[in-house]
């Protein structure tokens, strides 16, 4: 799968995750150049999948059937899978 082929989808599940740790943030820290700060290094780390998304392992669980792939992000990790037939990424939590 090549980069130009490869379109990232969020999940329903993953956006929510994404939507209640910037709540927390925004709760926690009172401040909104933290939660702009973390959501522009969440995109980017994401849009980065797209590059090599082979290289990160996999773990033992599968989402609809699909290989589940962990990649660092901070101290956080982001979940996805790769559906190569239809040039897909899925973030899914």
């Amino acid at each position: 799968m090549s980069a130009t082929t490869c379109k990232i989808v969020e999940t329903i599940e993953a956006g929510r995750d994404v939507e209640n740790f910037v709540m927390y943030m925004m709760e926690a820290f009172k401040s909104k150049k933290a939660v702009i700060d973390f959501l522009k290094d969440y995109d980017k780390s994401v849009e980065s999948l797209k590059t090599f998304p082979f290289c990160y392992r996999s773990v033992s669980f599968e989402y609809r059937r699909y290989e589940i792939r962990l990649k660092p992000f901070k101290s956080y990790n982001i979940f996805f899978t790769v559906d190569i037939e239809n040039g897909l990424l899925f973030c899914v939590f």
